[in-house]
């Protein structure tokens, strides 16, 4: 039997096909469905963006909360416990989930650890759907380590009417500091 380039080819690339297993590689994308779900994370859902951050003592490094394939959502409550030994915050600024012709309310408490972050349409007859940054938080780093962040189970998505919207799951993140 005669090789030819082509054949020899194809033969490399399906002995190459069959050892790759690219499902289980995320490549650190915090939107990626199948990634969330291997982690317990079904939209519904709040999750950071980026979930790790390598950085160093001194720096100010900004986190996303986004909302993930959420529908109808008038009002949204996010309650993200942090490391308040290794991180502070410095501020907390609204993502463009909601936007359009009405801007919505947007309110945060600090209360070292603990971060109550309210954003809301003041119309009933407003609301958001799909995927976005929610909120921007910005973190100063004080200390060498590893800072957890999360989402708790305290959040809340509301629709127009104030009814609650069940969330399926909630993000965790880990800023690296050196």
């Amino acid at each position: 039997m005669r090789w030819t380039r082509t054949s020899l080819f194809c033969l490399i690339f399906w002995f190459l096909g069959c050892e790759l297993d690219l499902h289980n590689h995320t490549y650190g994308n915090p939107f990626d469905l199948d990634a969330n779900s291997e982690e317990g994370i079904f939209p519904p859902a709040l999750i950071f963006s980026p979930n790790q951050v390598n950085t160093e003592i001194g720096q100010v490094v900004p986190i996303n909360i986004a909302a993930l394939e959420v529908q109808g959502v008038g009002g949204i409550y996010a309650q993200v416990k942090y490391d308040s030994s290794l991180l502070s915050v410095i501020s907390v600024k609204p993502g463009q989930f909601f936007s359009g012709d009405q801007s919505p309310f947007f309110l945060f408490e600090d209360q070292g650890g603990i971060l109550d972050i309210y954003i809301s349409y003041l119309s009933s007859e407003t609301f958001a759907n799909g995927t976005g940054d929610v909120a921007t938080i910005n973190f100063q780093i004080n200390a060498e380590g590893n800072a957890l962040i999360e989402i708790t189970a305290n959040s809340e998505l509301m629709n127009p009417s104030d009814i609650p919207i069940k969330i399926n799951g909630y993000g965790k993140g880990v800023i690296i500091a050196k």
